[in-house]
């Protein structure tokens, strides 16, 4: 199961996603955006330890911006933010492939366009 609520504050806000895994077998991931935020925020900050390019990020809007589709892995987009960052532009962009199974996430992050000074 996979929910996006809709943003009806009518500010440049996010919309949070829900997402619930069942197997066949009974198991769940009950918390599935959770679990894939973790995932993404700790791969971002190990490379962070080899790359001191990266910036300091936080999280306040990580939960927003996750977007996902099931195809025998999940994969998405997000957006990473620095405390300096307005709420509409990030200084990274990404996309992830999630096994479930396996609890392994794959990430590719950008700078955007404003991080390269364009």
């Amino acid at each position: 199961m996979y929910l996006v609520s809709e943003n009806c504050t009518g500010h440049n806000g996010g919309q949070p996603s829900f997402a619930k895994i069942v197997f066949s077998n009974g198991k769940q991931i009950s918390d599935l955006m959770t679990e894939i935020k973790e995932a993404i925020l700790l791969d971002y900050n190990t490379r962070r330890k080899s790359n001191s390019a990266l910036k300091e990020i936080t999280q306040d809007y990580l939960d927003q911006k996750l977007t996902i589709q099931f195809n025998q892995k999940i994969e998405g987009e997000f957006s990473l933010y620095t405390s300096e960052d307005p709420h509409c532009c990030p200084s990274y962009l990404g996309f992830y492939t999630y096994n479930p199974y396996t609890h392994q996430i794959e990430t590719e992050i950008k700078p955007t366009s404003l991080e390269n000074g364009e």
